[in-house]
């Protein structure tokens, strides 16, 4: 039970009266709670909900490699892309007419990546794409590949020695 417990535990958002409930369903809400509190305080479902939550964290990891490959696919992402261009077949080898937009089906993964969605209007529907360039930005600067400041410091990563270059000790 204490495997399911950290599994369902890990996969709802972490509610302990939930993950209890959904093993015992017939269980009052406050028997879910206080349960719930007693399998979090055993040493082993701690240590089956870190093991989870660490195979979560690698799994979902997006490294700065990854990151710059995608910065470096979307930025050749071009709106042109989502229309269809004269003598262009689509994937069933059907011609297509120029200007229409494509069907979601016929993007790139990227390509579909970057809509966020569609708005109806008078004159149709557009599409909307996300702001790519301020995800982006996101990723580069939590991966230290953009920063605002400038970090400093000595040799060999030590703290930064400060020497009065005057006559006398200033600070007398």
């Amino acid at each position: 039970m204490e495997d399911r417990f950290a599994a369902i535990y890990c996969s709802n958002g972490r509610n302990a009266s939930g993950a209890y409930h959904a093993i015992y369903p017939r269980a009052s809400e406050p028997t879910c709670r206080a349960e719930g509190c007693k399998y979090l305080a055993k040493p082993s479902v701690q240590e089956k909900i870190t093991r989870l939550t660490n195979e979560a964290l690698k799994r979902d990891h997006m490294g700065a490699d990854e990151a710059l490959s995608l910065t470096a696919r979307l930025g050749r992402l071009n709106l042109q892309d989502y229309y269809w261009q004269p003598g262009e077949l689509d994937r069933s080898g059907s011609a297509t007419t120029p200007g229409q937009r494509k069907p979601l089906h016929e993007l790139t993964p990227d390509q579909a990546r970057m809509i966020a969605g569609f708005k109806r209007t008078k004159f149709g529907e557009d599409m909307l794409l996300r702001d790519a360039d301020k995800a982006l930005e996101h990723i580069l600067r939590h991966h230290k590949l953009l920063t605002d400041k400038v970090e400093m410091s000595g040799a060999d990563g030590q703290p930064i020695e400060l020497r009065w270059a005057g006559e006398g000790d200033a600070r007398d």
